[in-house]
């Protein structure tokens, strides 16, 4: 813009708009973290099978692999003097992203001509959704596998340990300290340890509905009823 090249941008539009359903925002750190990945697991997964020419020379295979193997490793090594010579360009739309990787900058590394390369070498494409984890959004890509989130399993081993304390004959004043605010939270988060254990086994497990946090959950007067906890803050969706 202007002669300026900027890293990172932020729609002016979505700024003044409130909120606009047809924007897209994005932690820019982890998409760049993953945009890293997916393009060092895809040379190296092109290199594995020789499909980075359009023509395979068998002779010339194994030297040509070993070219293609040290390039991943220099993406891991400097990101952020590699990745603006490698991509070309990205198109992001809801939920995917593809890359268009530089022709040119792959041949001079891989010391052949750019009209020799596999055209399906230069694109890289993978699905991405977004999740909100409190005050926090993360990066979901593919298929991954659940990840827990650990202020909730804090959250949860703290009530388990303050039930055990008391059921051990410990006092309430001898648990919340001092009492005042902190004491209050600390007798609300000690109700965690009543949830259901369908909603205990799903954190443990990393399958938590979108926007479920301690706060929400200290926040929320739930009651004793486990399918009312469940629906109430929305686990019920996980065990139809």
């Amino acid at each position: 813009m202007q002669g300026r090249s900027y890293r990172y941008y932020v729609s002016n539009r979505l700024i003044t708009a409130g909120s606009d359903l047809s924007g897209l925002r994005l932690p820019a750190i982890p998409l760049e973290q993953e945009v890293a990945r997916q393009i060092v697991n895809h040379l190296r997964h092109a290199a594995e099978r020789h499909r980075l020419l359009q023509e395979v020379d068998a002779r010339a295979a194994l030297i040509l692999k070993d070219k293609a193997l040290a390039l991943p490793f220099a993406i891991e090594r400097e990101p952020q003097v590699m990745l603006p010579t490698m991509v070309n360009r990205g198109d992001i739309a809801a939920g995917t992203l593809t890359l268009r990787l530089d022709a040119a900058a792959i041949a001079t590394h891989l010391v052949v001509q750019p009209a020799t390369l596999d055209p399906k070498l230069l694109q890289v494409a993978f699905t991405f959704s977004l999740r909100r984890r409190g005050i926090e959004t993360k990066l979901i890509v593919g298929d991954c596998a659940p990840e827990p989130d650990l202020a909730l399993l804090r959250a949860l081993a703290d009530a388990h340990k303050e039930m055990a304390r008391r059921r051990a004959g410990h006092r309430r004043s001898d648990i919340d300290g001092a009492g005042g605010a902190a004491g209050s939270r600390m007798r609300r988060r000690s109700y965690l340890a009543f949830l259901s254990p369908r909603i205990q086994q799903a954190t443990l497990a990393g399958q938590v509905p979108e926007g479920v946090s301690p706060e929400r959950m200290l926040r929320t007067d739930l009651t004793l009823d486990r399918s009312e906890q469940e629906k109430c803050l929305g686990f019920d969706s996980l065990f139809r």
